[in-house]
């Protein structure tokens, strides 16, 4: 669901590409800095997701089976305890993203305000 909800941006961002051009939206999106966000996302979705034990797995015992997916859990059991689970990898993740989205939002913005687009003669607060 996360991982859905984030892809959801893809129709947006299309549509804004479609009406103003690929060169205009990647200066005022900075669809690159987007794309990488998305991607750092999705890798802590699928760190979370490899955590996520099934009820049914849970209910009848098989927990060892749900969790052998865990990335680094399972290749040395007890030694991620509280340092560098799966669950901390995917907080890091989701955090670098929000880093990355907060630098293509000043791109943007930058992009959008920069002298050379105002207009001059309504500006009135210029210096």
């Amino acid at each position: 669901m996360y991982t859905c909800f984030g892809l959801s941006a893809i129709l947006f961002i299309s549509h804004s590409i479609f009406l103003y051009g690929f060169a205009m939206q990647k200066k005022r999106l900075s669809i690159e800095w987007m794309a990488l966000m998305g991607l750092l996302n999705i890798a802590g979705a699928v760190f979370y997701a490899s955590r996520v034990r099934t009820f049914l797995g849970d209910a009848l015992g098989r927990w060892r089976v749900a969790n052998r997916y865990q990335i680094p859990e399972r290749w040395c059991p007890n030694r991620f305890d509280f340092i560098g689970a799966s669950h901390q990898i995917f907080h890091l993740l989701v955090l670098a993203a929000g880093l990355v989205h907060y630098k293509a939002l000043i791109g943007g913005l930058n992009a959008v305000r920069a002298p050379d687009t105002l207009c001059a003669a309504g500006n009135t607060f210029a210096v």
